[in-house]
Parts: C-alpha cells; structure tokens; sequence
C-alpha cells in the first residue's frame, strides 16, 4: 500500500515482490493521470 505518511512510500508485506510493487506504481500514476491529468515521474531509477 502507499504509505499514510508520505506517499513517496510503499508499506509491503513479507509477500510482496519487485513485480508487485512494480504495478502498484504502475496503477498510481495511472489513476493520479485519470483523474487529474498529470503524469507522475519517478524520482527513483529501475534497472
């Protein structure tokens, strides 16, 4: 889930992998697009 606190932050679970993290963030910014028409950008690097 995204962090309560910051949400720069995801909050995982011991079964939470790169991939599901990965279409959290995917799902974010899609729905941050949809609903408010901006893009978000990344601030961190995936390799």
């Amino acid at each position: 889930s995204i962090s309560d606190r910051h949400a720069n932050f995801i909050v995982t679970e011991e079964e939470a992998n790169f991939d599901d993290v990965h279409r959290l963030i995917d799902l974010a910014k899609s729905r941050v697009a949809e609903q408010f028409g901006v893009e978000l950008e990344l601030e961190i690097q995936i390799w």
